[in-house]
């Protein structure tokens, strides 16, 4: 694994549990498709708890868009890349107030292929307009994370989910 340094900031035993978990992520996408539970609604409003994302070896370099799992700071996430800055990549749930602290690319462990709804549908993120879709996502989740440090939080979070819902609406037709 790379050296984070938000991770060296861990305790040796805190450190050692986020690096199994990322070790058996990675084992379990090598044996092809893996769903991942959505545990949090920090991928809210197109994911929610109940639902998986469907992992897949990273394959390429992550694009702007992508739901990677990967390393973030004190905890193995599976968020979308909002950007990049200085060879590292910026990740965020959509609906979390904040971006993650950066990760390297070797930090990545998986790309989202495709979310199984708990009620059964499969949404895949291959096609032409799921694409447009997770640009629109990352587009609206970076312009948050800039304008929630200027107009706040709180505000900024109510009408970027709004938005977010809006354009979720379109990916499943």
């Amino acid at each position: 694994m790379c050296y984070n340094p938000v991770v060296a900031r861990l305790t040796p035993r805190e450190e050692g549990r986020l690096w199994a978990v990322a070790e058996t992520v990675r084992r379990a996408v090598a044996q092809g498709p893996y769903p991942s539970p959505v545990t949090t609604n920090s991928m809210g409003p197109l994911a929610r708890e109940g639902d998986a994302f469907v992992l897949t070896t990273p394959g390429r370099r992550p694009r702007f868009g992508d739901v990677v799992a990967a390393v973030a700071g004190r905890a193995a996430v599976v968020h979308r890349v909002i950007g990049r800055r200085r060879g590292f990549l910026i990740l965020k749930g959509d609906a979390s107030p904040r971006a993650d602290p950066p990760v390297r690319g070797a930090e990545v462990l998986a790309r989202a292929t495709a979310l199984r709804k708990a009620d059964g549908r499969l949404l895949s993120f291959e096609t032409r307009r799921a694409r447009l879709v997770a640009a629109a996502l990352a587009a609206l989740s970076f312009g948050e994370n800039v304008v929630g440090g200027v107009a706040g939080p709180a505000t900024a979070r109510r009408w970027f989910y709004l938005a977010a819902r809006v354009i979720c609406l379109v990916l499943p037709a």
